[in-house]
């Protein structure tokens, strides 16, 4: 196959942003199109990744890179929980914690997070700016955590993280350390931070749980 133009690849991270961004900031006035428009950015990841012929590997599936991916991400993950974890402590879990999603939901929310961060967008800025390699993890942090609008402590965190695991996998291709890191992170700053109204929300819900008067109107 030949290679595809890079102006593609672009094209792609554009138009799935666009669609996330209309899910968060509109998606309470045009609810019937959410799951549309949800299902568009399903199919327009798992298309790229068949259109440009990302094989099993580069998608994050390498099972020889499975224990160095491991390891990259407990080092980068573990100086960030154990703080969390003593926030979370001091504040005698304040937030009503859901253990069920903890263990089952959230790791699977990860994993689709990683997937489209890692195996689709990173994927395609590789595509897109070849020879720039190390910006790469910066746009994609960057633009995962613009994703997060307007919540100061998850826009921190998803940047970090999106800067981080990007960089990891680009060395060692696979999903699911990042996904389970993923997850950890997002358990420990929901129960470091249970004190704030809407800490894990985005968008427009979370300016209403924070009681932002711009959102109340």
């Amino acid at each position: 196959m030949r290679p595809l133009p890079r102006w593609l690849s672009m094209v792609e991270v554009a138009a799935f942003y666009s669609l996330a961004m209309f899910i968060i900031w509109a998606g309470d006035n045009f609810r019937p199109t959410i799951l549309l428009a949800a299902l568009i950015m399903v199919a327009l990841c798992v298309g790229s990744n068949i259109l440009h012929e990302d094989g099993r590997e580069r998608i994050g599936f390498n099972s020889s890179q499975f224990l160095p991916c491991l390891g990259w991400a407990a080092l980068v993950t573990i100086p960030v929980v154990v703080p969390l974890a003593f926030l979370a402590a001091k504040a005698r879990f304040f937030w009503p914690w859901n253990l069920a999603w903890s263990l089952a939901g959230y790791p699977l929310w990860g994993f689709a997070q990683q997937y489209t961060l890692l195996a689709f967008v990173n994927n395609r800025l590789e595509d897109a700016l070849p020879g720039r390699e190390a910006l790469l993890p910066w746009i994609n942090g960057f633009l995962f955590s613009m994703a997060h609008l307007p919540n100061p402590v998850l826009m921190f965190f998803t940047f970090v993280a999106g800067v981080a695991f990007t960089a990891i996998f680009r060395r060692h291709r696979h999903l699911i350390p990042l996904a389970l890191a993923h997850a950890i992170v997002g358990v420990a700053i929901s129960l470091a931070f249970a004190n704030i109204n809407g800490v894990m929300s985005v968008g427009p819900g979370y300016g209403i749980r924070a009681g932002s008067p711009v959102f109340l109107f």
